[in-house]
């Protein structure tokens, strides 16, 4: 029972790869190691998942912190329509609810922004921060980003659990730390 299991979780797999389009080139590998070697679980399987695939171009996906069933999404806001494209190079904000997929494309509500200082301008564009992917992690339920500020870096953090979502901003040493909230 064990070995069909991994044979039939290796064939889907292999299929969802090769409608993706990168079968041809990680189907043969992926279904050698899911067949013949032990299953993959736990922490082990967390560790394997990128929660960046699917963010650029049309994949209408973000990489924020995301519990199963979760009622939260924190994410970052880059001015795509889902919220979040990892081409741009600037984020406007973080919110706290987005949703996934193909076919869907809503991201941006209410979203929070760190910074140092005050903007001279309510549009979110001129006031939205450079970050690097450099300073850009993501994994199941955490998210995390250095935001270049104008008083010096700024740190984001997001997790999530089922019903609630968490954002932790650190602030270099300054007076003119501010959290820019977006209402309209």
């Amino acid at each position: 029972m064990q070995r069909t299991r991994r044979v039939l979780t290796a064939a889907v797999a292999a299929a969802a790869l090769a409608v993706s389009g990168i079968g041809a080139v990680a189907s043969a590998p992926l279904s050698a190691a899911l067949v013949d070697g032990p299953p993959t679980t736990g922490s082990r399987a967390v560790a394997l998942v990128n929660p960046f695939i699917g963010s650029q171009g049309d994949g209408n996906t973000f990489p924020g912190a995301v519990a199963p069933f979760g009622m939260a999404q924190p994410s970052p806001d880059t001015g795509h329509n889902t919220g979040y494209s990892y081409t741009d190079t600037a984020i406007r904000g973080f919110s706290m609810v987005h949703i996934s997929g193909v076919g869907c494309g809503l991201g941006g509500d209410l979203p929070m922004l760190p910074t140092t200082g005050v903007p001279t301008s309510g549009d979110d564009a001129a006031y939205a921060l450079p970050f690097s992917h450099v300073g850009e992690e993501a994994s199941p339920g955490y998210y995390g980003v250095t935001l270049t500020a104008p008083g010096g870096p700024v740190r984001a953090e997001m997790t999530a659990t089922t019903r609630t979502g968490w954002q932790r901003y650190t602030f270099p040493a300054t007076a003119d730390a501010t959290v820019l909230i977006n209402t309209g």
